[in-house]
C-alpha cells in the first residue's frame, strides 16, 4: 500500500525531542477560520497531516490560527485559537512598510525566528494571551524549531 509522505513547512520540536507542533506558512492575504479549516481538512484527509500530533498552526502575514489536536477533532473543525500575526512581524521586519506584502520565505524565515525565540525564552515574547492559554508555549520550552521537515 503507497504511503503519504508528509512535509511541514516548520515542525516544532520540545527539548525531549517530541513533536509539539507542525506548522504550515501560507501568506495569504484573506485567510478566514473557515478557509483554514478547509485547507486542515484536505491535509488530514489525505493523510499529509499527522493527526497525532497536539497542535497544528497555519500562518499569514496577518493572522495565525491554531488548532488544539490533543484531544478528537474532526477533520474540518474550526482553529482552537485565531491570533494577530502583525505584531509579530513588526518586531523582526520593522522596515515593512504598511500595505506591503512579504513573500513566502521571507514570512517562514520570520515565524522560525519567533518560535525559536519562544523556545529559547529570549528577547521579547510576542504573542498573544490566547496561545499562551492553550500549552503550547510551555510545551516548546528549550526546544527547536525545524525547517520544511519530511515526517
Amino acid at each position: 500500500m503507497p504511503t503519504v509522505s508528509s512535509r511541514a513547512d516548520l515542525v516544532v520540536q520540545s527539548s525531549d525531542g517530541d513533536i509539539v507542533a507542525l506548522v504550515e506558512v501560507k501568506n495569504a492575504e484573506q485567510l478566514t477560520p473557515e478557509l483554514t479549516a478547509a485547507f486542515r481538512r484536505n491535509l488530514v484527509v489525505h493523510g499529509a497531516l499527522k493527526w497525532w500530533t497536539p497542535f497544528f498552526l497555519l500562518v499569514s502575514q496577518n493572522v495565525g490560527f491554531l488548532w488544539d489536536q490533543r484531544g478528537s477533532i474532526p477533520p474540518g473543525a474550526l482553529p482552537s485559537v485565531e491570533f494577530s500575526m502583525r505584531p509579530i512581524v513588526r518586531r523582526y521586519v520593522p522596515w515593512l512598510a504598511d500595505g506591503e506584502w512579504l513573500r513566502e520565505p521571507q514570512l517562514n524565515s520570520v515565524v522560525t525566528q519567533w518560535l525559536s525565540e519562544l523556545a529559547e525564552g529570549s528577547g521579547a515574547r510576542v504573542h498573544d494571551e490566547a496561545l499562551a492559554q492553550t500549552g503550547l508555549l510551555e510545551m516548546l520550552k528549550g526546544g527547536w524549531i525545524g525547517v520544511e521537515v519530511e515526517l
